[in-house]
């Protein structure tokens, strides 16, 4: 099967109903948007999917969400520049490279600092989803589980939060899963940055990591 570059019409689809649900309600900048829950129920779709749409837009600074008030429509754009922005965001080819380059650099950052910073139960936890990839080589979300623990690794909350969002937005909005990867090759990845990294050899592990990421997301 063949990967594809076309953003997935699901998420596609719920961002254009959440743009004229803002229209439709007369929605202004600073305004509160409603929750999850509720937006799920008007939109008739999925609350995973509203909160991918969510997070796009948040990661555009077209809504803001503000710890124990909710989410707002952000004072600082138009929301009537959403489809604009994001014609530009899910049909440019250069911007999907942008962001693709730009998850490459963050991680790699992350995982310099992880090196000398990685706890025991974060190489647990390593270990276990290497064991459960081996069981089970197809499992895509093992596969993000793993980048994550690496990031989560470099202790640097600011840039696991943007690794995060960027993962997030290049997932939905880019692919629908990793298609072309050969998983036996994955897995021989996944084992060699496991060894590099108890060796603390991060020259090897760096040039490894930017291959394999190289490979998987581009």
């Amino acid at each position: 099967m063949e990967m594809t570059n076309q953003p997935s019409k699901r998420f596609i689809d719920v961002i254009e109903q959440l743009h004229q649900f803002i229209l439709d309600e007369g929605i202004s900048s600073g305004d509160k948007l409603p929750s999850e829950r509720v937006l799920s129920e008007r939109l008739g779709v999925g609350r995973s999917s509203v909160r991918e749409a969510l997070r796009a837009l948040e990661l555009l600074d077209l809504i803001e969400t503000k710890r124990g008030e909710g989410t707002f429509l952000s004072a600082s754009g138009s929301h009537r520049l959403v489809d604009i922005i994001l014609l530009y965001m899910l049909k440019d080819d250069q911007a999907r490279q942008d962001l693709g380059e730009t998850r490459l650099l963050i991680e790699l950052d992350a995982v310099r600092l992880a090196v000398d910073r990685i706890s025991e139960a974060d190489f647990f936890k390593l270990e276990d989803i290497y064991q459960q990839q081996f069981k089970n080589p197809h499992e895509t979300d093992l596969d993000h589980h793993f980048h994550k623990i690496l990031v989560t690794a470099s202790n640097n909350k600011l840039l696991i939060n943007i690794w995060n969002s960027l993962v997030d937005f290049h997932q939905a909005s880019f692919f629908t899963g990793n298609l072309v990867a050969d998983p036996k090759k994955k897995l021989e990845d996944h084992r060699m940055i496991l060894t590099l990294l108890r060796e603390k050899n991060k020259s090897n592990l760096l040039s490894l990591l930017e291959e394999h990421l190289k490979k998987d997301h581009f």
